[in-house]
């Protein structure tokens, strides 16, 4: 299913496949830019709609690289502009369960709408003024979306707001097993498209969690923060793929400017900022993006990229050969054992490197050393 939802600025997306999320993402695709970049460029109503279109059908290339046609496929369509296709069309007002519209009825309509000023649109279908303003360019975007899927037929769904939705479920203090593997599979898949190396990626993530989980009466923190270290762990490295000098930038601003299913934009600042964090300098007066965030939020960073620093530097060999680990207090050192007796000299120097972060955090000298 493609569920679509088009407003004043943007189009959110959201494609499914089972449970599996397999494309989210926002297009700056909103009715309003439409009509708004026709309008500044003294365009006539037929050289508006060829804008529109053109300006649609290269968002719909991308979902339709994304989600390629084959099996079922269904476009869905949210918000108010569909609801309104909904009762002009079929007489009806909304309602609690899905409406099944032609597409053919539905494009005949954009058609009619466009050529409408604005006004006539919201006395003839008693609409306020601000959705007689977007509802022609939003059917016009769910008829082509659907014809280019060759489907006869459009869905209507009664809910309101797709990020509504996931606002809320975002917004839970414990996530679902379900949700939290959708948004995994989402870094997972950002990390490929800037091909980083995958396997280190994972064995950091689970490192990650794994020192998490024994620091727990330290940092207490909960299951949402582990889930945030493990998404930075995926994508601590995409930076290189601009340029491996100073890549814990370039990572972070891939990350604030990447769409990430179900986080907040909060959370997606702070999986940036530990990505920043992963190397190098740690946090300073003068970093002014993080000095931008709260208290609460600079601790949580501090804690966090503590803990994937030192999961980084154990697979600095980019090789996964420390497989498991077992951690315990000794002396006021943070004790981290390893099986096997293989030769930790790679390892250990680059904790001594990269390890400062943790021990000014957690008051902690970190050790490395083979399990007897």
């Amino acid at each position: 299913a493609i569920i679509a939802e088009m407003g004043g600025g943007t189009t959110e997306v959201l494609a499914l496949r089972g449970e599996n999320v397999i494309l989210s993402n926002t297009y700056r695709l909103g009715a309003l830019r439409l009509r708004q970049t026709a309008e500044q460029l003294h365009a006539s109503a037929a050289h508006m709609r060829e804008l529109m279109e053109n300006t649609m059908d290269r968002a719909i290339d991308h979902i339709r690289f994304s989600v390629p046609k084959r099996g079922g496929v269904h476009v869905i369509a949210l918000g108010g502009d569909a609801r309104y296709a909904v009762q002009i069309l079929t007489g009806e007002s909304a309602r609690e369960s899905m409406v099944e519209l032609p597409v053919r009825d539905v494009a005949s309509l954009a058609s009619r709408l466009l050529e409408m000023p604005v006004e006539t649109i919201a006395e003839r279908y008693h609409m306020p003024l601000s959705d007689s303003e977007t509802i022609g360019p939003a059917l016009l975007f769910y008829a082509r979306l659907a014809r280019s899927y060759s489907l006869r037929h459009l869905l209507v769904s009664p809910i309101t707001m797709r990020h509504g939705l996931l606002d809320e479920m975002a917004s839970l203090s414990e996530w679902t097993a379900a949700f939290q593997r959708q948004i995994m599979r989402a870094a997972r898949e950002i990390g490929r498209k800037y091909r980083h190396d995958e396997a280190h990626a994972e064995h950091v993530a689970e490192l990650s969690a794994a020192l998490f989980r024994d620091l727990a009466p330290e940092h207490r923190l909960g299951k949402r923060h582990e889930l945030l270290l493990k998404v930075a762990a995926i994508l601590h490295d995409i930076g290189a793929f601009i340029s491996t000098a100073s890549h814990h930038k370039h990572s972070m601003y891939l990350v604030q400017n990447s769409e990430l299913f179900g986080l907040s934009r909060e959370d997606v600042t702070l999986v940036a900022h530990l990505t920043r964090y992963h190397r190098r300098a740690s946090p300073k007066p003068t970093h002014f993006e993080f000095m931008a965030l709260t208290r609460e939020q600079r601790l949580e960073v501090c804690l966090l990229a503590g803990i994937l620093r030192v999961a980084d530097a154990l697979d600095v060999s980019h090789t996964q050969r420390i497989k498991s680990i077992s951690c315990h207090r000794e002396e006021g050192r943070f004790v981290i054992e390893v099986s096997g007796s293989m030769d930790l000299s790679l390892e250990d120097m680059a904790l001594r490197q990269k390890g400062t972060m943790f021990q000014d955090i957690y008051g902690m000298e970190v050790l490395l050393r083979p399990r007897e």
